[in-house]
């Protein structure tokens, strides 16, 4: 089955590390209903909570729960992402600090160091599928007893789906289509493996990205340890267990916990 390869995954993080890029990045301000629902849930924690934030960004996230928790730590591959929220975040209290820093070896952090553990905006679907696994067993490591991951990731269900009206990103509809066949082919039939790799519109048609099936992620998740595995929708809403694949949204949010 088609993967990123190291030369794609490449290619990807120098669309990260660019100026122009990470300048919009730090732009960003909003969470999406999903995240949102995460503060909520963990709201009488998060004070006791050390967080780790992964493809942090700009520093949209930073935003909303820095201060909330004990510590954090925003983390991202980009340099040019990273000085962007130094510049955004100047002269931060002790308890809240940015590093560059990979997802799939972050060796500077020790064992069970972490409470919580973000990896929003789908920042795990820009490196190859054995990456990916080596990523989700990095965030396990870090993850102390009883910690909670979270993360987002590109759904399969929605390849070849027109994007609904009010959806996150943007290209005219129909050109947006168009496009998308002319580079990946009927993208339909991809919809029947555990995962695919198209060359979709992120960044203006620069990105190669991950999609996943929605059962085959939240079985990866519990093969690692993870419990009460909970997937929802781009508005926040928790999907049905045993009928997650049915849903068509273009990227879902995951939320599991160590026991």
């Amino acid at each position: 089955m088609p993967s990123l390869s190291a030369k794609q995954s490449r290619g990807n993080q120098r669309v990260y590390e660019s100026g122009s890029v990470a300048g919009v990045y730090t732009t960003m301000v909003e969470l999406f209903p999903a995240e949102a629902q995460l503060i909520q849930r963990l709201e009488e924690s998060l004070p006791r909570l050390r967080m780790l934030d992964l493809g942090v960004g700009g520093g949209r996230t930073t935003v909303h729960f820095a201060h909330r928790v004990k510590s954090y730590l925003g983390v991202d591959y980009s340099a040019a992402m990273i000085e962007g929220c130094r510049r955004r975040f100047p002269d931060p209290p002790s308890n809240i600090g940015f590093a560059v820093g990979d997802a799939r070896d972050l060796h500077g952090c020790s064992d069970a160091g972490f409470d919580l553990i973000l990896f929003s905006y789908n920042g795990l679907d820009y490196i190859g599928h054995e990456d990916r696994h080596r990523a989700l067993r990095e965030l396990r490591r870090l993850a102390a007893p009883g910690a909670w991951v979270c993360f987002s990731s590109h759904n399969l269900m929605s390849l070849g789906l027109p994007r609904p009206a009010g959806a996150p990103g943007g290209w005219r509809p129909v050109f947006r289509r168009a496009a998308l066949r002319l580079l990946n082919g009927d993208m339909r039939k991809l919809r029947q493996g555990a995962y695919a790799v198209i060359h979709d519109d992120g960044c203006r048609f620069r990105l190669r990205t991950f999609y996943v099936r929605p059962s085959e992620q939240a079985g990866q998740l519990r093969a690692l340890g993870f419990m009460d595995v909970k997937i929802f929708g781009l508005d926040g809403r928790e999907l049905p267990a045993g009928d997650t694949d049915a849903c068509s949204d273009e990227w879902l949010y995951y939320l599991a916990r160590l026991p």
